[in-house]
């Protein structure tokens, strides 16, 4: 969650630029926090920094938000991949995951980071409009709406579905399958909940409010940029 606050603190104030200033900006950030604060510059590999400095924040793990970023400016230019390249895409990350999951020497982001960023990129990206996918991409579609919930939710449900195996004295050993299952099912049903009840709505409100065009988010962002400006005598 540090990370990710860390993140948001950083777009939060780049986005009071142009979008494609703000995604520059905090791409710099990030990569120039890893470079003077991060193992990179000191111990000479990619292990994260002791949780105790302020060196934390540069953990190798933040450049996976450049990743995100870079996939989000190709979505935005309207770049689609076809269905054959939306499969291939996932099998490659499938493969690169295996891999490197057997070379622990490999770093997290050049590992898992990358895997991960070919599947987001091949569902994101992906051009899969014809009706005869429709039915799926609209499954694909909702488990993407619900899936920070699910981030904010996931040790919930699984604290649960733990606690409800202890009540019922259910042991996971031999029950491996079904044990995941239910953490499955639970996560999902419970960030869909979150998503539905709280988090849409909210975000509607704020849309609403932001979108305004006299609202008084619109003109605070617009004094501040006007602020920025260099004056003229």
């Amino acid at each position: 969650m540090i990370f990710e606050m860390f993140f948001y603190t950083i777009f939060a104030i780049a986005l009071l630029a142009k979008r494609r200033i703000a995604v520059v900006a905090s791409t710099s950030v990030v990569l120039i926090s890893f470079v003077a604060l991060g193992p990179g510059s000191t111990a000479g590999n990619w292990a994260p920094p002791a949780s105790s400095s302020i060196a934390y924040l540069a953990d190798p793990i933040s450049i996976e938000f450049v990743f995100g970023m870079m996939i989000a400016l190709l979505y935005r230019a309207g770049v689609r991949v076809p269905m054959w390249a939306t499969v291939g895409l996932i099998a490659v990350a499938v493969i690169w995951l295996t891999q490197s999951t057997a070379m622990p020497s490999v770093p997290r982001p050049f590992g898992a980071g990358i895997a991960a960023t070919l599947i987001v990129a091949a569902m994101s990206l992906s051009s899969m409009s014809s009706p005869k996918y429709r039915p799926f991409m609209g499954g694909v579609t909702f488990l993407a709406d619900i899936s920070y919930a699910l981030y904010c939710t996931h040790l919930l449900s699984f604290g649960l579905v733990a606690w409800a195996a202890a009540k019922l004295a259910i042991s996971p050993v031999g029950r491996a399958w079904a044990y995941f299952l239910a953490m499955l099912a639970t996560g999902l049903i419970i960030a869909a909940g979150t998503h539905l009840l709280f988090e849409k709505p909210i975000t509607n409100l704020l849309k609403g409010r932001i979108e305004r065009p006299g609202g008084p988010v619109n003109s605070a962002i617009r004094k501040f940029r006007l602020s920025l400006r260099p004056s003229t005598i």
